[in-house]
């Protein structure tokens, strides 16, 4: 039986950046290497004669492939590669060398080599895979962005204050230092760190929190290195601390400025270090945690003042988000009581109540101190007080 390999072509219609002073060799290349697959003569063909040029380009428009002349040095390439993932794209750079000894001593990944004697069926199955590739992170990326949104719209709200914080949680989520988020109690620091944890690329890890008015230094060391097993004879097991247990992850110390003068210089020798020692190894192990903290005062004033370690500070203030007071967003009380509402109905099985107009106008002319938790906190008792579907002002 005769096996018939078929390929589908790829669409929509491949764009094709060509790198060269001189092109025309590289159009010849693409012609001898078309076939009904690829459908190079119908693509989209840009061209730029260096590396400053061809960043322009990208800037202007999405490319599937940089086809790259012979005559660009590695440092070109390595500036224009550079530029491609730290831009985020799913452009792929394919470069041309004059022998087959540059490809096999090249080690330049994330840069493929094919060589200008190479026949063209190797030249088309390099330049399939490339534009597959392209392809297949550009859907990646969109779906990554459409899962980010949905996240992202667990910060509720429509005013400026609302989407401001929604902005900077999408931004920090993008990042991967130190977040130190600035809010009143109950004004939701916790939740916006969780959503930047599930909106960046650490979301399938654990999300742990620390709540640093409970520990002492000594209890804080426990919390985060663990402790080894006691002696034989003993029923004290081993307890990994949470920064192996959240390895990958994310850990929420929450109200950090509560912590201990000394646990707080230990954490950020830690940080400053990127590693610390496991007693229950005894080995120095990599710092793999994205560390987030929140608080309730002015840190950099404290820092200031002496109150609080500068190093600490300036580990975690890489990326500070301030979250807004309730207060600042009373517009956004309709869409927050109807968010809570929603949830109880989940929770609780039944079917969701609503608020009537004389209720929100009552929300809003309060001033609410405890924010989020004391908007809460009064949705659910007036729920567990009033059967009716329509909750009033009274």
């Amino acid at each position: 039986m005769t096996v018939i390999s078929v390929h589908r072509p790829l669409s929509p219609v491949a764009r094709i950046l060509l790198c060269s002073q001189q092109p025309a060799p590289l159009y010849e290349l693409l012609a001898a290497a078309d076939d009904p697959s690829l459908e190079i003569s119908s693509a989209e063909i840009d061209t730029a004669d260096c590396v400053a040029t061809a960043i322009e380009r990208l800037s202007l428009r999405p490319f599937d492939v940089c086809l790259v002349d012979a005559t660009w040095d590695a440092s070109a390439v390595a500036d224009l590669s550079q530029h491609i993932q730290s831009s985020h794209r799913s452009t792929q750079v394919v470069r041309l060398s004059e022998t087959a000894e540059e490809i096999a001593d090249s080690g330049s990944e994330p840069v493929e080599i094919v060589s200008l004697v190479s026949p063209p069926a190797v030249v088309r199955r390099l330049l399939r895979s490339a534009l597959q590739k392209a392809k297949l992170q550009s859907e990646n990326r969109s779906l990554k962005r459409q899962l980010q949104a949905r996240v992202l719209n667990e910060i509720v709200g429509q005013t400026e204050a609302a989407n401001h914080l929604r902005e900077s949680v999408r931004a920090a989520a993008d990042q991967d230092c130190c977040v130190l988020f600035y809010g009143e109690a109950g004004a939701g620091n916790e939740q916006a760190a969780r959503v930047a944890h599930l909106a960046g690329r650490r979301s399938l890890r654990p999300f742990l929190v620390i709540d640093c008015p409970v520990h002492s230094t000594e209890s804080l060391e426990r919390e985060l290195l663990g402790e080894p097993a006691g002696p034989a004879d003993s029923a004290e097991a081993e307890e990994p601390g949470r920064l192996s247990t959240a390895a990958g992850g994310t850990i929420f110390l929450k109200n950090v400025e509560t912590l201990p003068l000394a646990a707080q210089r230990k954490l950020a020798s830690i940080l400053a270090r990127k590693s610390y020692s496991c007693p229950v190894t005894g080995k120095t192990r990599p710092l793999d945690v994205r560390v987030m903290a929140s608080s309730h005062i002015d840190l950099a004033t404290a820092a200031q003042e002496g109150s609080f370690p500068v190093a600490l500070y300036e580990c975690l203030s890489a990326c500070t988000i301030h979250v807004p007071p309730l207060r600042d967003r009373l517009q956004d009380l309709g869409l927050l009581t109807e968010h809570v509402l929603n949830h109880l109905a989940v929770v609780e099985g039944k079917p969701v109540k609503r608020l009537s107009v004389e209720a929100l106008k009552a929300l809003r002319a309060h001033d609410w101190p405890g924010n989020l938790s004391e908007l809460q906190n009064v949705i659910e008792r007036a729920c567990s007080l009033d059967e009716s579907p329509l909750l009033t002002a009274e």
